[in-house]
């Protein structure tokens, strides 16, 4: 699990597997700058069973998952408590480089 902020806006691009290229299927890609990552997730999935998270499916298998946003800032709320608990600096004024509704990535794939 980790966190950071988009640097690009998402790119249409052939898809990574050369069998799925050749089929002609794409896929989208950004660029990242993460400004944190853990082996060990700081938030667990049975915290994220309880109110105000419990209503969104966490285990998703994909990217691009969209998260709602009063969820969105609960999640980013507790994060920031948690990292500042672990002794890890946070960057809460850091700000993408591509106007977007929600600048950190939500995605776990």
């Amino acid at each position: 699990m980790g966190s950071g902020v988009t640097l690009t806006v998402p790119k249409t691009v052939p898809h990574w597997l050369k069998e799925r290229a050749a089929a002609g299927i794409t896929t989208n890609r950004i660029k990242v700058r993460l400004e944190s990552l853990f082996v060990v997730p700081p938030v667990t999935f049975d915290e994220l069973a309880e109110p105000p998270f419990g209503r969104f499916r966490w285990g998703v298998r994909s990217s691009g998952t969209y998260l709602p946003e009063s969820v969105a800032d609960a999640f980013e709320d507790l994060w920031e408590q948690r990292l500042k608990a672990i002794g890890v600096a946070t960057n809460t004024s850091a700000q993408s480089a591509v106007p977007t509704k929600r600048a950190k990535a939500r995605s776990r794939s």
